[in-house]
C-alpha cells in the first residue's frame, strides 16, 4: 500500500503497532511510502512516522486497521466462436496463450474457407467435415476480441487443425490428420494439397506484423509416412519448434541433431520428436528424437513442452518397471513390464545439440496410469498429469512421496518436478480435493513459473461459479461437465 505524507524530504521511516514486527523495509519519494514486504493478513492501529533530513517529525499517520488480501481469481471473459455452430464444432479443444494473445482450435469446424480472415468475422459454411480451424483473440484491457479466424491453406476435410501453441506473434497449428507425402518444409504460404500419405500429418507456423496474420510456413516431416500423426503435439518457445509424431514408427534409439531422420518402420507407434528452429522467417529441422528406450506402442511424442532450451516429452504408452528418476542419458536397469504406466524425457540443448537430461516413472508406477499423457515445463519447474492414476488421496503430498492406494479408479493425479543444476527431484503429488473415480484430473497440464494448472474433463460437479481457495463441489450430477483447478507453492 502507498501512504501520503507532508514533509519535503524524508530523512527516515519508522513504524508503530502491528506494522513494526511485520515491514522490512519501505521506500519513500515524491510524499508517498511505498512499503515492499507486507505480509498478508490484518494490521491494527499501525503507526507510520516520517522524520525528515533534518531530524524534524514532519508527518505521522495512524491507520485503525487494514487489510492485506492474496490476489483472487475471478472470471475475465467467456468466450465463443463468432460462427458459433450446434454441429459439435469442439471450439476449446486446444488453447495457447501468450500475454495478451489467445489462440482456440476447433478440430470439427466444418467450413471450406482456404484462407485467413483477419477481423472479427468467420465462415458460416459447414461444407467439409471436420477440416477445423484456428481462432486468435487479443486483449485490451480486460475486454477479448477476435483478431483473426485461420484456415489451412490446403483445408480438406478430417483433418482437424486445431492442435495450438503460440509465443509472442509466432503461432503453430498442428494437424494430426492432414494426408499430404511432402518430406520438406515449404517456408511461405504454400501447403501441398496431395493426399496419398492418409494422416501423416503436418504443422503450420503463423506470424503476427500489427494485427495480421499471415502463413509462415508449412512443415512435413522429413521421414513422413502415413498414419505417423505428425502434429499431433506441438509446442513453440521463441524460434524454436517442438512437434510430437506419437505414432511414427522407426526403431532408432538415439538423437539425431541435424536435418535427417529414419525410415525405418519396424516398430509400430514408438512416438519420434521433432525439433526445428527458425533463422529470420526460415524453419529448419533441429534434431530428431527417439527414446533411448525405444520400443513398439510407447507414444513417445504424445504430450510436448519446451522452455527455453529444454524439452519434456511424455510417452504414456511406455512400460519399462521402474518407479524412480534417472538423472542422465540413461534409463536405469528394469526388469519386466508394466503396461501403459508412462514416463516422461527431459532433454536439454546445448548450442545445437540437445542430449537426455533425465528420464522420469512416477514413484507410484502403476499399469494403465498413463504418466506423461500430458506435460508442461517453465523454467526449472515439470508438471507431468497422469489422468489414469487411481488413488483415492484428496490432498497434496509435498515431497517425493506419492499414494500406492489403487480404488479410486481413473480419478488421476499431477506430479511436480523441481530441476537443480542438471539433476531432478519430485517436489509435490497433487491429486484433486474433490477427488472422484474417472474425473479424468491431469488430462491436461499447464504451468507458467511457479503456478500449476490442471484440467480434469471428467470432473461431474454442477457448479457454475469460480471458488477462489483449497476446497471444491464434490456433487457429482454434471456428467463429464469438467473443471480446472490452479495450484501455487
Amino acid at each position: 500500500p502507498n501512504y501520503a505524507f507532508s514533509a519535503d524530504e524524508a530523512g527516515s521511516i519508522t513504524y508503530g503497532g502491528s506494522c513494526s514486527s511485520s515491514t522490512t523495509s519501505a521506500t519513500s519519494g515524491n510524499n508517498t511510502i511505498t512499503f515492499t514486504t507486507l505480509s498478508l493478513g490484518t494490521y491494527s492501529d499501525c503507526t507510520i512516522k516520517v522524520t525528515d533530513s533534518i531530524g524534524n517529525v514532519s508527518s505521522t499517520l495512524t491507520v485503525s486497521t487494514f487489510v492485506i488480501r492474496a490476489p483472487s481469481w475471478k472470471q475475465e471473459s467467456y468466450i465463443k466462436a463468432s460462427n458459433n455452430d450446434s454441429g459439435g464444432d469442439q471450439f476449446g479443444n486446444s488453447v495457447s496463450i501468450s500475454v495478451d494473445t489467445l489462440a482456440v482450435g476447433a478440430p470439427r469446424e466444418r467450413s471450406n474457407q482456404t484462407s485467413i480472415t483477419n477481423g472479427t468475422t468467420s465462415s458460416s459454411n459447414n461444407s467439409l467435415i471436420y477440416p477445423g480451424a484456428v481462432y486468435v483473440y487479443k486483449r485490451s484491457g480486460t475486454t477479448w476480441v477476435q483478431e483473426a479466424y485461420i484456415k489451412a491453406v490446403n483445408n480438406d476435410a478430417y483433418d482437424e487443425f486445431s492442435r495450438v501453441s503460440i509465443s509472442g506473434d509466432t503461432l503453430v497449428v498442428g494437424v494430426p490428420f492432414e494426408d499430404s507425402n511432402q518430406t520438406t518444409i515449404t517456408n511461405g504460404d504454400s501447403a501441398s494439397s496431395d493426399n496419398s500419405n492418409s494422416a501423416s500429418g503436418a504443422v503450420y507456423v503463423y506470424k503476427r506484423t500489427g494485427t495480421t496474420w499471415v502463413q509462415e510456413a508449412y512443415i512435413k516431416a522429413v521421414n513422413n509416412d502415413a498414419s505417423d500423426g505428425f502434429g499431433g503435439s506441438v509446442s513453440l518457445s521463441g524460434d524454436t519448434l517442438v512437434v510430437g509424431a506419437a505414432s511414427e514408427t522407426s526403431n532408432e534409439n538415439t538423437i539425431t541433431n541435424g536435418t535427417t531422420a529414419s525410415s525405418n518402420n519396424s516398430n509400430t507407434r514408438s512416438g519420434a520428436v521433432y525439433v526445428y528452429k527458425r533463422t529470420g522467417t526460415s524453419w529448419a529441422q533441429e534434431a530428431y528424437i527417439k527414446a533411448v528406450n525405444n520400443a513398439t506402442y510407447a507414444l513417445f511424442g504424445a504430450s510436448v513442452s519446451i522452455s527455453d532450451d529444454t524439452i519434456a516429452v511424455g510417452a504414456y504408452g511406455e512400460r519399462t518397471n521402474l518407479t524412480t528418476i534417472t538423472n542422465g542419458t540413461t534409463i536405469g536397469s528394469s526388469t519386466g513390464d508394466s503396461t501403459n504406466s508412462g514416463a516422461v524425457y527431459v532433454y536439454k540443448r546445448t548450442g545445437t545439440s540437445w542430449a537426455q537430461e533425465a528420464f522420469i516413472k512416477a514413484v507410484n508406477k502403476d499399469e494403465q496410469d498413463q504418466f506423461g499423457v500430458a506435460v508442461s515445463i517453465s523454467g526449472d519447474t515439470l508438471a507431468v498429469g497422469t489422468g489414469l492414476e487411481d488413488s483415492n488421496q484428496t490432498t497434496i503430498t509435498n515431497g517425493d512421496t506419492a499414494s500406492s492406494d489403487n480404488s479410486n479408479s481413473g480419478s488421476g493425479a499431477v506430479y511436480v518436478y523441481k530441476r537443480t543444476g542438471t539433476s531432478w527431484v519430485q517436489e509435490a503429488y497433487i491429486k484433486a480435493v474433490n477427488n472422484d473415480a474417472a474425473d479424468g484430473f491431469g488430462w491436461s497440464v499447464s504451468s507458467s513459473g511457479d503456478t500449476v494448472v490442471v484440467g480434469a474433463g471428467a470432473e461431474a460437479s454442477n457448479l457454475k461459479t469460480i471458488t477462489n481457495g483449497d476446497n471444491a463441489s464434490s456433487d457429482n450430477s454434471y456428467n463429464y461437465g469438467g473443471a480446472v483447478y490452479v495450484y501455487t507453492p
